[in-house]
């Protein structure tokens, strides 16, 4: 099977530099620390009040998956924004267009290499990510479920980011876009909610509490909390809104992922679009209508 060409110039790349290798040690040293000093307090707890509270160990493991979750949130969408921007800037982007690459291709490449070293940083949490567990309290059901939650999240996030890449031609627009839009995502799938749950309270059918599906914030407490208290904490936050969840609170998480799959897939496929020749060719003319505009407003005034 032939490697894509673009996956294995961005892998050979990104490995001669130590960027990547600082990056890993930071978080991991960061779980690391937070895991022992988190569980070395429960145990000095323990030992103070002669009291097993073993249930402890799963807060402290529920922090750290939350906080590995908010640096995959935070560095995702970076990695890919100036991927496709970059190579528009340096003028690049055409030649790899006259090649025998598709776009489609392209945009697997650039998306596939940063998925690699996404995967490899979330693979080399693992340890750290388990240190509360030496006591118990969650199986390795738990874990894999953990593991595929962030990979997904982060293909999502990844996607996001090289779909605002394919607009802007600077890396600088493209990654204040890639991060505008997961603002956007994280905060215009509650406010609709939160505006309209005071309309619901009764019925308790408010139908854009459901925006909260597509939330990859709202989909990750959700896998946190599994092993603490199951659905409740999720539930809790449906009825307050508005919304029963019902027999959807048993396979919340699972249509949670499939929607942030179906995101990454769609993002993806626009960011294909995009860099097509056509797809480029409206882009340069929306540009240029744009200027003419600007300069006859001028000229009129």
């Amino acid at each position: 099977m032939r490697l894509n060409p673009i996956l294995k110039r961005e892998l050979r790349v990104q490995g001669r530099g130590y960027g990547l290798l600082g990056l890993f040690c930071a978080v991991n040293i960061l779980l690391f620390l937070c895991g022992i000093l988190g569980s070395l307090a429960v145990v000095s707890r323990m030992r103070r009040d002669f009291e097993a509270d073993y249930g402890a160990m799963l807060y402290i493991y529920a922090l750290l998956k939350l906080i590995m979750f908010l640096m995959i949130l935070i560095i995702s969408p970076s990695l890919t924004a100036g991927s496709i921007s970059g190579e528009r800037s340096l003028k690049t982007l055409d030649l790899l267009l006259t090649t025998r690459m598709t776009p489609f291709s392209i945009i697997l490449g650039k998306l596939a290499s940063a998925f690699c070293m996404t995967g490899i940083l979330i693979v080399s949490a693992i340890p750290a990510l388990t240190v509360p567990l030496m006591y118990g309290g969650a199986g390795p059901l738990d874990v894999a479920v953990t593991l595929l939650s962030f990979l997904i999240s982060a293909f999502m996030l990844l996607s996001m980011g090289i779909f605002a890449g394919s607009f802007e031609k600077s890396m600088q627009k493209s990654t204040a876009l890639a991060y505008g839009m997961l603002l956007i995502l994280l905060a215009g799938t509650v406010i609709p909610g939160v505006l309209t749950a005071p309309f619901y309270e009764e019925s308790m059918n408010d139908p854009f509490t459901l925006l909260l599906l597509f939330n990859p914030l709202v989909t990750e407490a959700a896998v946190v909390t599994a092993p603490l208290s199951g659905s409740q904490l999720i539930g809790s936050v449906y009825e307050r809104l508005g919304f029963s969840l019902g027999n959807l609170s048993d396979v919340y998480i699972p249509l949670a992922l499939f929607m942030e799959l179906m995101m990454g897939a769609i993002f993806m496929l626009l960011a294909v679009r995009n860099i097509t020749p056509a797809g480029l060719l409206r882009r340069s003319e929306g540009r240029v209508t744009g200027g003419e505009k600007s300069r006859e407003s001028q000229n009129g005034k």
